[in-house]
């Protein structure tokens, strides 16, 4: 037998096998709480002993485990597919009874002869108490209903990012406290402004999120900026400030049309128009025809 199958438990080789088999039909890492479904956890001293198990395997270099990700290595599949669980000690079986009376009793002793021992009365012996009830598991399985002729791999696809944004919505509620704040009408600016927050920051997760709870809403993604600028700049802003906001403006579309070509002019070209009319309603004096 393999050097690390001799110093694996059953649950250990249990717990081996289900991250191969897991690994074998989904071709990529396999989750912690996918395993202890696999070997039917309910308890938490089983669950215990699945966690104990993982770390037994990355010691042998088993298995790869990380941030609840596991994956068997070619010597894990190895001992996975050759090695035995332990044999488990054999029960002690019950003593025959033995008749320890003479085949053929005298008339002298008939009175005087011990009870046969197969004659004693056997005594009841008392029946173990119930194991209770396990708890709920620690996962739950939902329908998904999804197109018929979505290719099959965007539909793992969706899966399993369901299932880590799920994973990930679950540890802010254990870091943080909390429950369903997100259905709250009132709190757009801040939700649109933790969305543009995370996206600088890199999680697709996070980003996910915000974009869950502003689709809820019906919240578009985009900040309204130019509005809010506009009204700014017409709320008495300091005539030479817009004077030389104007001839900054002017020189930038003249530098543009004089240094630049393609669809990168043409874009600068039509966001400095745009800046140049904002800053004439904002003096009061916009253009005839538009033109800045």
């Amino acid at each position: 037998m393999n050097a690390n199958a001799e110093v694996l438990t059953a649950r250990d080789l249990e717990v081996l096998r289900a991250i191969c088999n897991e690994h074998g039909q989904s071709h990529r890492e396999v989750r912690t709480y996918i395993v202890c479904m696999a070997c039917n956890v309910g308890t938490a001293a089983k669950q215990a002993e699945v966690m104990a198990s993982l770390s037994r395997l990355r010691v042998e270099g088993l298995i790869t485990n990380h941030e609840g990700r596991c994956l068997p290595t070619d010597k894990g599949q190895r001992v996975a597919a050759t090695a035995r669980a332990p044999a488990a000690k054999p029960k002690p079986q019950p003593v025959a009874a033995v008749d320890q009376s003479p085949a053929e009793p005298s008339a002298v002793d008939h009175y005087q002869r011990k009870p046969l021992i197969s004659q004693v009365p056997e005594v009841a012996q008392p029946q173990p108490e119930p194991e209770p009830l396990p708890p709920p598991p620690m996962v739950t399985t939902v329908s998904l209903t999804l197109p018929r002729s979505l290719h099959p791999e965007t539909r793992a696809l969706v899966v399993a990012f369901a299932a880590a944004l799920a994973d990930k919505l679950r540890a802010a509620e254990l870091k943080y406290g909390h429950s369903a704040g997100w259905r709250d009408d009132h709190w757009r600016e801040v939700c649109i402004d933790e969305l543009h927050r995370h996206v600088a920051k890199g999680d697709p997760l996070d980003v996910a999120a915000y974009c869950g709870f502003c689709w809820h809403h019906g919240w578009p993604t985009c900040r309204e900026a130019l509005p809010v600028l506009a009204s700014d700049l017409a709320s008495g802003c300091d005539p030479e400030l817009l004077n030389r906001a104007a001839a900054m403006t002017r020189a930038l579309i003249d530098h543009t049309q004089r240094e630049l070509s393609g669809d990168e002019r043409d874009t600068d070209l039509a966001w400095l128009h745009e800046t140049g009319l904002m800053i004439c309603a904002a003096s009061g004096e916009l253009p005839a025809g538009g033109d800045v």
